[in-house]
């Protein structure tokens, strides 16, 4: 554990101020070899209350062809991850910092512009209206 950490130390030390990647594989691609007829169109309503975690989930869903997002745009809160809060030494402030880094970036930004719904519900449409002009959208396609 010692000599697996002094390794991380190092590579952590050597490139002062630049952004390192503990991982060096290539980004992984999974490839599903069965695809389900059912359901033939599933929605996903968003707003800018998804965040974090719920915009990942939201990212992978809409890979498939079958995911259209409705609603409003997301929150933008997903690039950098894993913040730590630090006390400052004079105690009155506190520091936040990521301690990781999407590596979609910087060609695919989501951190303060968030995802785009497919189909946009805009001030007009109540939101305890949204799930039953989501299901008729779905039931028209």
């Amino acid at each position: 554990m010692q000599k697996e950490c002094q390794s991380i130390y190092e590579k952590l030390s050597s490139p002062k101020g630049e952004f390192v990647s503990l991982d060096n594989s290539p980004i992984k691609e999974t490839v599903i070899d069965t695809i389900y007829t059912y359901p033939k169109h599933v929605g996903v309503i968003i707003n800018n209350y998804v965040a974090s975690t719920a915009e990942q989930f939201v990212l992978a869903a809409r890979r498939s062809i079958k995911v259209k997002l409705f609603g409003t745009t997301t929150y933008g809160a997903l690039d950098m991850s894993n913040l730590n809060y630090v006390k400052s030494p004079c105690g009155q402030y506190y520091i936040k910092f990521a301690t990781s880094r999407s590596k979609r970036l910087p060609d695919n930004v989501i951190d303060d512009i968030g995802l785009q719904p497919d189909y946009y519900f805009d001030k007009t449409i109540k939101p305890y209206k949204w799930i039953d002009k989501t299901i008729a959208i779905l039931k028209n396609r």
